[in-house]
């Protein structure tokens, strides 16, 4: 019994993985012109001095709390949390 738990366990992680790359595939697949011209856009903000404004609510916020100034953070970035 409690093996047969473990390797579900184990079934079940090895499609998660494999979901999860699946989509990161899609992404660079299909979005990567878009990420380049995101990046342009707060690159550009940032070097006119101004800030670029994050959002992110509930798990949402996790992204953005690495992305707030501080010691190896991205200087230019204002989270609104």
């Amino acid at each position: 019994q409690k093996l047969i738990i473990k390797n579900l366990f184990l079934m079940l992680a090895k499609q998660w993985l494999e979901n999860t790359r699946n989509i990161m595939r899609l992404i660079e697949e299909t979005q990567m012109e878009n990420i380049r011209r995101s990046a342009e856009i707060m690159a550009d903000t940032i070097e006119c001095e101004r800030w670029v404004h994050t959002f992110g609510c509930g798990h949402a916020t996790l992204p953005i709390e690495e992305m707030y100034p501080r010691i190896g953070g991205f200087v230019g970035f204002h989270p609104l949390i």
